[in-house]
């Protein structure tokens, strides 16, 4: 049995009545799995201001599942609002954050619940994500992250680890301290709220025989961003962290433009914390296989 009594599974949710309800459905079966371990679950659909029959589309499926309860902005604020919302209306003290496009997979959910209830983390997230175009059961590709914790340093030094997947079990009091996801952040969002995690001193651990189905292949709002919008993001992401930087990548990054173009040159020109010898590119920790 889980020390972790209760979850929340927040889902922020744009224009997705197409692929909603079985995201919502696999949510639901994880639900299913943590009641055989004693935890009780509710899921908390937040739409952001769709103009599709998104919240329309849950009522009326999920409308006599008492689990499932829906919410909504009356415009268009952006993942990050639709999160922070999501979790401020959760009844319970740990949410999972689940994307409206991606499936979860019940038995990795409950794994990742009884690694966080030892008390060791703040934070766990899957360790594998599987990529996949039409059908979940055929992933074109997968990450996997390699160690049981992600540190600040990792973060720094690329992109592609499991603070940016967004998609993970977190404690509310650690979402409090990280001040939430950054509402600027566009589709930095998760990576903001992540690095924010980290230098507010979470303890991030990877559940690594866990993992969620990411989809690809349609108008996410990572694709609706742009470059330049994300090195604006990125910049006011680490500005307030300047101080905590090795003196040298501080220097760098005060320069003439160079904040800007810092995320653009992950993992090339990786950033180190301050006391941390510079090692230059550290090794990639996350291992792509193809199908």
């Amino acid at each position: 049995m889980s020390a972790i009594s209760a979850v929340s599974v927040v889902v922020p949710a744009y224009n997705a009545a197409t692929t909603i309800i079985e995201t919502l459905e696999t949510a639901t079966a994880a639900a299913k799995e943590l009641a055989e371990i004693g935890v009780a679950a509710e899921i908390v659909v937040v739409d952001d201001g769709s103009v599709d029959d998104t919240a329309a589309v849950v009522s009326a499926t999920f409308g006599a599942d008492a689990r499932v309860r829906v919410f909504a902005h009356r415009r268009n604020r952006g993942g990050a609002a639709a999160r922070n919302t999501a979790v401020e209306f959760a009844s319970y003290e740990w949410c999972y954050c689940l994307d409206a496009d991606n499936l979860l997979d019940a038995k990795s959910v409950r794994r990742i619940v009884e690694m966080a209830g030892t008390g060791e983390w703040d934070v766990v997230a899957p360790g594998e994500m599987r990529f996949f175009a039409t059908t979940p059961s055929k992933p074109t590709h997968t990450w996997v992250w390699d160690r049981e914790h992600v540190d600040t340093a990792d973060a720094l030094r690329m992109y592609e680890t499991p603070v940016a997947c967004g998609n993970y079990l977190f404690s509310v009091e650690a979402w409090q301290r990280a001040g939430g996801y950054p509402e600027f952040a566009g589709s930095l969002d998760a990576w903001g709220f992540g690095v924010r995690l980290l230098f507010a001193g979470a303890r991030f651990g990877v559940c690594q025989d866990a993992f969620y189905a990411h989809r690809q292949g349609h108008e996410s709002y990572w694709v609706r961003d742009n470059d330049d919008g994300r090195a604006v993001a990125a910049a006011q992401i680490l500005l307030p962290y300047l101080d905590r930087l090795d003196p040298v990548d501080r220097k760098r990054l005060l320069g003439n433009g160079e904040l800007l173009r810092c995320f653009a040159q992950l993992p090339e020109r990786p950033l180190h914390l301050r006391g941390e010898r510079p090692a230059g590119m550290s090794r990639r920790r996350i291992r792509r296989r193809e199908k």
